[in-house]
């Protein structure tokens, strides 16, 4: 049995104590929100919301470009079989209504109020939000019966949201929020938002990537199109010394884009592969089982996972935030919001597992 290599985190400590720091919001959201599970602290929400003039559509993408791919990630989509299922969100419009109850104090109107447009500006719905999938972007808000303006143009966007979170706490949060460490840039303009997004899944495959190439034809495996930018290369040899062997004592700075983390080294595995079948080629074995068993022998060598070692979680979800958000018919914007935080509670260890690791 292979001893899995620990290390402990060295990103985002932060200042807040996370138990008192996540109680508290609970006890913020039930009194917002509602809690069923507890009417001490909220019984119902202080609200009521309904959702109308649903014009939503259903189903699969138009064409899925390299960059939609690799944003959809491969639990939604494989080079080989596609799109595992349809959207359930496709396009459209719809709205939203929210009545408050009697006695709600100004302040708490204020707290949903400005939640609902920020989520109007910044924010989207399912599986892959993060990555830009499922983007929302505010039409029309209208408040206490008066129509109030939106943004029409980069800059009044910007405008806005600093207006949004000019109050955002000074301290870094334990938990993914906005603070004044947040950060939230508009990279791209332009008039067609599936070839800005396609863009977007693009760079930040060169971005991250250390061997791959980014073709034109959605295999990452073919050397064609833009090649990775190799940005990380501590990275890269501190997850190829672990697939060799070598117990890492450092947490890769690629970590901030979420865990787990999968890593596969192409030359390690054509290394291993050509090296044992050559052995077996050697006992006798046939062309084509030798192949095949050096294969998966190789394959099984040439990568390493990175992952927490808690029982209560095993995935940490990235702090980047990827946005498409529709100005106008004829102008969208790329918006990127990065939002610092305790990356995992304290004295937490994450595990690096990798066949050669002893």
């Amino acid at each position: 049995h292979r001893r899995p290599a620990r290390v402990h985190r060295r990103m985002f400590f932060g200042m807040l104590d996370e138990v008192a720091a996540l109680k508290a919001l609970h006890e913020r959201e039930a009194h917002l929100f509602g809690s069923a599970g507890d009417e001490r602290l909220g019984g119902q929400g202080c609200f009521l919301l309904a959702v109308n003039n649903d014009e939503t559509t259903k189903g699969a993408p138009e064409w899925l470009g390299s960059g939609h791919q690799y944003l959809l990630g491969q639990g939604l989509y494989s080079p080989k079989g596609g799109l595992s299922r349809d959207a359930r969100l496709a396009g459209g419009s719809f709205g939203v209504t929210v009545r408050f109850r009697p006695h709600t104090l100004q302040s708490h109107k204020d707290q949903i109020s400005n939640a609902l447009y920020l989520f109007g500006l910044v924010g989207g719905l399912g599986a892959r939000a993060r990555r830009g999938w499922g983007s929302v972007s505010l039409a029309s808000f209208t408040k206490d019966g008066l129509t109030e303006s939106i943004p029409v143009d980069a800059e009044t966007y910007k405008q806005k949201i600093k207006e949004l979170l000019g109050g955002a706490a000074n301290k870094l949060p334990p938990f993914t929020a906005f603070s004044s460490q947040s950060r939230i840039d508009v990279s791209q303009i332009g008039d067609d938002p599936k070839s800005l997004f396609d863009a977007v899944g693009i760079q930040l495959l060169r971005y991250r990537s250390w061997g791959m190439f980014v073709p034109k034809n959605g295999r990452h495996e073919a050397p064609l199109g833009q090649k990775a930018e190799q940005n990380f290369p501590s990275d890269h040899q501190t997850m190829l010394d672990a697939v060799r062997g070598t117990c890492p004592t450092v947490l890769p700075d690629r970590a901030v884009f979420g865990l787990p983390h999968n890593y596969f080294f192409k030359s390690e595995f054509d290394t291993l592969w050509k090296k044992k079948k050559t052995q077996l080629l050697a006992s006798g074995l046939g062309e084509q089982d030798a192949k095949r068993q050096a294969k998966g022998w190789a394959a099984s060598r040439a990568k390493a996972e990175l992952l927490p070692l808690s029982n209560e979680r095993k995935r940490r979800a990235s702090p980047l935030f990827i946005h498409i958000h529709q100005l106008d018919p004829r102008r969208f914007l790329v918006v990127q919001a990065l939002m610092p935080a305790v990356f995992l509670p304290s004295g937490d260890l994450v595990n690096i597992s990798a066949k050669r690791l002893v």
